[in-house]
């Protein structure tokens, strides 16, 4: 059943798809790495996610992120609104930072929005209890935020705010005393960094984005708990990020497999028809096929990483593209074109005028009809409305198969290989037993 003649088409076909696979494979991560595709994923992926842009800026700075390049690479305060335009225009230099862990991200956020806290979040009540020229009085509400601070409870912070309701002239108080409250009510009055973390939310100039973020953090239990729920939220996000970049490699490789089937004329429906008819052709890539390696499917540059931002290490090469992972992909995509070329399969394109002679010539020598011949494009600017609808389906099947990737295809083709060849040792065993 094996090495019957269909099989071996089938194992053919397989085995060029599988090398066309591979092909468009290596030219996406060519171009991958050429364009910075995965980073400037990762950036859109981010200005989705962290709607502030101020905020983003810093994280995209940050020394544990890295994502642009170092002539802008500062510390978070250091990020002015002129630097922030600058770090998110789309023009900005990129390092190739193709992944960001979820707690690498995290801790630049949370290190972020502690930092724009201010620090203790007493103080601007401090300094207003300050202003108050009544000592006695400004003593019994310093005690009172005191108090507050050593043993945070709702019932602490309520005499508080009615203490300061008493004082004439208390607008300032007021004011003061009513981020405190918010933030306390918050984190339910726990006194711990969760507390900070909060007040640096309430710093965020996007009104949406801090609301999302509160909504986040609201039911935390602690710092810990924070980084949890945050992670999950840039997991969901980068989630995201990554199939809307699996979706514009699928269309990379339509179209990368498009250009090479019509640049090479590999078209499915006449190499299977060439290695139906011609049992020498069929056999030379058959045994071809057997002979590949495994490994040769998958090289260094072609693995998963070129279509999984979420599956890749973190690199941080910075600012121009690198010029010996650019060599190392040509020459991959050189290697896969030169065996496809070393099959010497009926490939390519010819123009040769078909004249009555030739037609003549090709019945009395028993020749298929010159003017079948797909591969001359003479024949397909002719009018035959068949032969050039048969040729559109043929390279069309090629794009389809090809964009399916070498992974695919080089699995089926070894499961296939290894059944012919189980086949054919059984049948030499039974021949030489009988």
């Amino acid at each position: 059943m094996f090495n019957t003649p269909i099989v071996e088409v089938a194992i053919g076909l397989i085995f060029i798809f599988s090398l066309m696979g591979l092909l468009v494979t290596q030219i996406n991560t060519f171009m991958s790495n050429l364009l910075k595709m995965r980073a400037k994923q990762l950036r859109a992926g981010l200005q989705q996610l962290v709607q502030d842009d101020r905020l983003r800026a810093e994280i995209m700075v940050h020394p544990l992120v890295n994502l642009v390049a170092k002539d802008v690479n500062l510390l978070s305060l250091q990020v002015t609104p002129e630097i922030s335009d600058m770090v998110n225009n789309p023009k900005a230099a990129l390092n190739d930072v193709s992944y960001i862990a979820p707690g690498t991200f995290v801790e630049a956020l949370i290190g972020i929005l502690i930092s724009r806290s201010g620090g203790d979040i007493y103080d601007e009540v401090r300094n207003a209890l300050d202003t108050i020229p009544d000592a006695k009085q400004r003593n019994e509400l310093v005690q009172l935020l005191q108090n507050l601070q050593d043993d945070p409870r709702q019932i602490r912070a309520e005499l508080l705010k009615r203490s300061i309701a008493a004082v004439p002239d208390n607008a300032t108080l007021v004011a003061a005393f009513q981020p405190l409250q918010t933030t306390l009510d918050l984190v339910r009055y726990q006194n711990s960094e969760l507390t900070l973390l909060l007040n640096g939310v309430a710093q965020i100039n996007n009104p949406a984005f801090r609301e999302a973020i509160n909504v986040i953090l609201t039911t935390a239990k602690g710092l810990d708990d924070a980084r949890k729920k945050l992670e999950n939220w840039f997991n969901d996000g980068m989630t995201r990020t990554s199939e809307v970049y699996k979706r514009q490699i699928q269309y990379w490789s339509l179209l990368f497999a498009l250009i090479l089937a019509v640049l090479f004329n590999i078209d499915t429906l006449y190499l299977g028809q060439n290695l139906w008819q011609d049992p020498d052709l069929r056999r030379q890539v058959v045994a071809t096929a057997k002979r590949i390696d495994p490994a040769f499917a998958v090289s260094p540059t072609t693995d998963e990483r070129s279509t999984d931002p979420n599956s890749l290490d973190t690199t941080t090469d910075e600012g121009d593209v690198d010029l010996e992972d650019l060599e190392e992909n040509a020459q991959d995509i050189g290697t896969t074109v030169q065996k496809i070329l070393d099959l010497q399969l009926p490939i390519g394109w010819e123009y040769t005028e078909v004249t009555p002679d030739m037609i003549t010539l090709a019945q009395e020598l028993g020749l298929p009809d010159p003017r079948t011949n797909s591969r001359n494009v003479w024949n397909l600017l002719s009018g035959d409305l068949g032969l050039l609808l048969q040729k559109l389906l043929g390279i069309l099947a090629t794009t389809i198969a090809a964009a399916q990737g070498a992974p695919f295809w080089f699995d089926l083709l070894n499961r296939l290989t290894k059944g012919s060849s189980t086949s054919s040792n059984s049948s030499s065993n039974a021949s030489s037993q009988g």
